[in-house]
């Protein structure tokens, strides 16, 4: 639900510095790594590959409660 190159940059600049850690993938995944099954309309709705400025870097459905998308839990 988050973009990937959102995260993905971070781990790249961690592990640049030589301060990759286990816990740090952990805490990231943890904080950003949600799954959302969409429709076809749905995904036409959604940024593809950022996050608005307004985005607060902690609510993962963010992009989808701005196109209107409604959530369905799957237990």
């Amino acid at each position: 639900m988050i973009p990937k190159n959102l995260y993905i940059k971070q781990i790249s600049e961690v592990t640049l510095a030589g301060e990759l850690t286990e816990a740090f993938i952990y805490d990231l995944l943890i904080k950003y790594y949600f799954v959302c099954t969409v429709t076809k309309e749905e995904d036409d709705r959604l940024p593809l590959i950022k996050m608005d400025d307004d985005w607060d870097e902690i609510n993962p459905y963010y992009r989808y409660e701005k196109a209107g998308i409604d959530f369905v839990p799957n237990r």
